[in-house]
């Protein structure tokens, strides 16, 4: 084995300092860019786009919920691709409605095993959304600077006819849609 030159040794030395230094600084970097990733995936496909509301994450797939500059809420599936992320699936996009305390669209892919409940919620006071029709199921609620969105998953199809209730932070029902009676006998 030939013994390094000091000149050798020193180039050998700065290469790994570069490349410990680039590991360091370009995982965080990376980190940081996932989100404006999934962005740009979403931008390709939806022009509109005004901005990604909520990004959920779990062992079967990341959902995106998105708004556009049309006062729509619009939902994608998303996977890492090389260089990025690319769309998976569209889901759906669906107008703001503004005339309810609460919106709500229902969407299923057997392919995707996807079964959810998704809206936007118009009244401030709302914190609590069950959903009768799924097993009393507790919706999540994402306050965003523009949009206050809800959604739901669920493990199997949805449950007809789909029924909602919205409540207060003191228990008050504020909204309720679908049949109640009906869930109330089963």
């Amino acid at each position: 084995m030939m013994p390094l030159s000091n000149k050798n040794a020193m180039v050998i030395s700065v290469m790994l300092i570069v490349i410990c230094l680039w590991f360091l600084f370009a995982g965080p970097l990376r980190k940081e860019s996932v989100y404006n990733q999934i962005e740009e995936a979403i931008h390709s496909l939806e022009t509109d786009l005004n901005e990604v509301l909520h990004i959920h994450m779990d062992r079967a797939r990341t959902l995106v919920f998105f708004s556009t500059i049309q006062s729509e809420v619009g939902v994608v599936t998303v996977e890492e691709a090389y260089g990025g992320f690319r769309v998976k699936e569209y889901i759906g996009k669906n107008e703001v409605g503004l005339e309810n305390d609460l919106s709500w669209f229902g969407f299923e892919s057997n392919s995707e095993n996807i079964h959810m409940l998704y809206g936007v919620v118009n009244n401030p006071e709302t914190s609590h959304i069950l959903l009768l029709s799924e097993e009393n199921k507790a919706a999540t609620i994402i306050e965003n600077n523009s949009l206050t969105v809800w959604y739901a998953l669920m493990k199997d199809d949805l449950n007809s006819p789909i029924t909602i209730r919205s409540f207060n932070k003191e228990g008050e029902k504020l909204y309720e849609t679908g049949d109640p009676e009906y869930w109330s006998k089963q």
